[in-house]
Parts: structure tokens; sequence; C-alpha cells
């Protein structure tokens, strides 16, 4: 059933593209997404009544509903839009996309209507299609296969050179929603087993790419013991998806790692209830990863990647790790269990010292990991702006600028030496956690023990929106990190 949502959510909206008749009215309803409100007003006196057109003049809105001859007529003109912030993002693309997305609401109920684009340019009507696709998500209307809106797309002028814009719009939009799919759908449903099996259906059969999945004895054979032991007391076993695209390159691949925690209960730590509900998302890193890994390979990009989805549920059971534990993981050093709800960043050790000790033409060229890691970094940057961590500033300061672009945003912050002290062990060679102030630098600097001498990113984030704005038209899974690092690699 997974795999029939997210073909569903891969299904083209888009009916047709064809050059805009302003002469003939229309019997459809139509949306006018304009470059300027100079366009729109051009339009709006050939199709509607002359205080419409007094309205757009006067108010300069960047919506507005009104009737045509025929069928209603609606005009979105993102330019019109408020002050933006770098944090909403900066570009034409985030503009449009965001503007339009926040518009559907006001035309959902209809089957079918004509998107007409007039004075766009290719990123406007990029970012405006992105938008539209992220607001027409539902997790009930995938989970139901429900019926939704076709459109119509009408370009004056032209439309050959905007076809390819259109799919690669739809493109990132279906890997988006994949992302915030996957993050929505119940424990019960999606866990390890389940997703490794979907990861396989997925991308299986795609050129260039192959699929491998660990079970629990390889997992063991491999030494992957921290990642076995947080997965233990759960009858659903650990499993580790390895997407490998290798398209004809010289290049060195670009490796990824996801926490893919399917649901966590914070083990013999128990989490309060409050904070066990939303515990389904903590494989939102994971979910990121895969999002990605659908929008680079589908493109046919030229970089080689490595995608590896570390997934596992945190149970309680007589079995489960115990705070007091000492496990060797992967790497060969010791880790002395403080608390088993920091259970992700021993996941992605294991992940992370597999994929930074590949040799020859496997050794990744940068390491990259997504994870739900923790509250510390909600506290610091809320939920809507990710944190980035990283062994190499001048890679990082790339990505922070261009997540300011697409409105995807990541904030720098330090990796801070010393806040590793407080993980010394007496036991083992290092510890998992402790108390105190600066949790997400201290689970960084964890974490950076396991890349050896990779250039390394690590991204803390929530994955989930409260929000309903922009394309967001329901909480839930947010899709995070997918367009900024699918823009940022392909650009």
């Amino acid at each position: 059933m997974l795999l029939k949502e997210l073909k569903y959510i891969q299904k083209n909206r888009i009916t047709s593209i064809h050059d805009f008749d302003s002469s003939t009215a229309s019997d459809s309803p139509q949306v006018f997404i304009c470059g300027r409100l100079s366009s729109a007003l051009k339009i709006a006196k050939k199709l509607v009544s002359p205080w419409v057109v007094d309205k757009l003049a006067q108010d300069k809105p960047s919506f507005l509903r009104a009737d045509g001859r025929l069928a209603p007529i609606y005009f979105v003109i993102p330019k019109n839009m408020t002050t933006r912030s770098k944090f909403d993002g900066l570009s034409v693309n985030s503009t449009f996309r965001d503007c339009v997305g926040q518009s559907v609401k006001n035309w959902k109920s209809h089957n079918k209507l004509e998107l007409v684009f007039v004075d766009c340019t290719k990123s406007a009507l990029e970012g405006a299609l992105v938008g539209l696709n992220m607001a027409h998500y539902s997790y009930k209307q995938v989970e139901g296969l429900k019926d939704d809106t076709s459109y119509s797309v009408s370009i004056p002028g032209g439309k050959k050179e905007h076809a390819q814009a259109i799919d690669q719009a739809n493109l990132l939009a279906a890997s988006i929603n994949i992302s915030r799919h996957l993050v929505n759908t119940p424990p019960n449903k999606l866990f390890p087993g389940s997703y490794a099996k979907l990861a396989k259906q997925v991308f299986g059969d795609l050129p260039n790419t192959e699929v491998t999945i660990w079970d629990e004895k390889r997992l063991e054979k491999e030494n992957m013991n921290l990642m076995l032991a947080v997965g233990r007391a759960s009858e659903n076993k650990p499993r580790l998806v390895h997407i490998k695209y290798r398209p004809r390159s010289s290049k060195k691949p670009i490796a990824f790692a996801g926490k893919g925690v399917t649901f966590d209960s914070g083990g013999l730590n128990l989490k309060p209830g409050a904070y066990m509900r939303w515990m389904k998302k903590d494989m939102g890193g994971s979910a990121s990863v895969f999002g990605l890994a659908h929008q680079l390979i589908k493109s046919g990009v030229k970089t080689p990647f490595d995608f590896y989805l570390g997934c596992v549920e945190n149970s309680v059971a007589n079995n489960a790790f115990r705070p007091g534990d000492v496990i060797t993981g992967h790497a060969g050093k010791s880790v002395e269990i403080d608390n088993t709800d920091a259970e992700g960043r021993l996941v992605l050790a294991d992940v992370l010292s597999l994929a930074a000790n590949k040799t020859g033409k496997d050794k990744p060229s940068l390491l990259v990991d997504m994870a739900t890691l923790t509250g510390a970094s909600r506290v610091a940057l809320g939920y809507d702006v990710g944190g980035m961590f990283t062994n190499d500033e001048s890679i990082a300061q790339k990505i922070e600028k261009h997540s300011f672009d697409v409105g995807d945003p990541v904030w720098l912050m330090p990796q801070v030496p010393h806040y590793k002290k407080p993980l010394t062990s007496t036991f083992a060679d290092i510890a998992n956690s402790s108390s105190g102030m600066g949790g997400a630098i201290r689970a960084s600097v964890f974490l950076e023990e396991f890349v050896a001498d990779t250039p390394w990113v690590h991204f803390d984030i929530n994955a989930w929106t409260d929000s309903i704005r922009g394309g967001f038209s329901e909480k839930g899974g947010n899709g995070q990190l997918v367009q900024l690092m699918s823009s940022f690699l392909s650009k």
C-alpha cells in the first residue's frame, strides 16, 4: 500500500500545456499567475468587471478572486507580497512557491482549472508549480488515493521552452511530498522492514542504481553494534538501506546518511507521553534523504551518490540496552551509554563510520547526515530553521547562503571542540551524552568522532511543521532540506 501512495504522489496533475488565447472566454476556472501587476491589469481589462481592475490597481493584492463571463477567475501576483526575510527565501522561485501555495486553498474545490503564466520567468514558473503541488498534498487524500484537482497550463507566447521547467518542478514537488508522507505515515505502517522494502521498490529498478539491504544478521557481521543495540528491544528488527547511484562519471561520490528511527519511545530512559506522542517523525532525517535521492536520481544528475538509511525502532523490553552498557560499534570505538534516549547519534555513528571508511572510487568527497537529533537545536533555532554543523566551514557557508535563496533555511552552528569533554568516560572511549547546556553541539562533536578525515556536514532538523503557510496546507512532515540540497547539488 505504501508503494501505491508514493506512486499517487508522483502522479502529474498537469494534463496539457498550450498557448494562451485571451480572445476566447473559458468555461473552466482560470488562475492567472502574473509576474507584474501591469500584466494582471492588462488581462483583467479584457475579462472582468471594471471595479475589479480598479481594486487590483489601487490595493495591489497578491491574490484576488473575480467573476469571469463563464467561470471564476483568480489573480495571483507574487511580487505584491509583503516584505520577506531571508528565512522565507529571497529568490523569485521561493516567492512564487509560497504565494501560489498559500492561494491554492481558494480554488482547491474545483476539479479542473487552467493555469495561465503571464510574464513569468522559468524560475517563477518552477516555484509556482512546486508551491501548487505542495499545497495539494494531504495525508488523508494520498492514503485514500482520492481524485484531486487537475490543471492545464497556458503560457502566452510559446510553451516549448517551459516544458522542461514544468517537469523539473513536478519532480521536485513530488520528492518533497514523498518525504513529507513518509514522516506522516504511522509507525505501525512504516517500520524498519517495511521502510527497507519500500526503498527497494522505489529505487531498485532505476537506471544506474543499486539497492542493498542489511538485516540484523548482516549488521552483526559488519559490527554495526550501536545500531543493533538501539533496535534490540523491538520486534521490528533494524535494517540498513544503501542506495548506490553510479552514473558514468569520474567524480568521487557524495554520501548521505539519514537517521531512520521509525518510532522512539526513549528506551529505558522513557520519554514522557507528551514528548513521545509525535515520535513517528524521528525518522525525518532519513525521509529527507529518501526524498533527495528520488529527486537527484530521477533527474539523472551526473554526480555519483550514496544514500544510507539507518532504520531502527527504539522500544522497551527486558532485553533493551541500558544506561551503563558499553558497546563497540563499526568504527572500533567503545561507547558508554549515558542515556538510551540519545539513540539517534548511535545509529548515525555506525552509518557514518561505514560511509566514511569506504575506499578507492567509493570514498566520498563529502559526507552529509540528516537527523531529527536534539531538542536543543529546536530550542536554539525554533521549528523552521535547521541547525548545521561541520568540520569544513567553506562548504557549509555556501550551503547556508543558498538556503536563504531557496527558502529552506539552515543556520551554521559552532562546532566547539572542548564541548566533547563532558562526553569523557571512565569505562569507554566516549559516552553518548551528558547533562548540561549546548546539547546540539555535544551531539555533533560526538558524531564527528566517526567521520574520520572526510569533509562532513551534519543537519539537526525538525522535519515537521505546525504552521499552515506557503505550500503547507496542513501540519505534519515538511520535507526539510530536500529543496535546499537538490538545488545546491544541481546548480
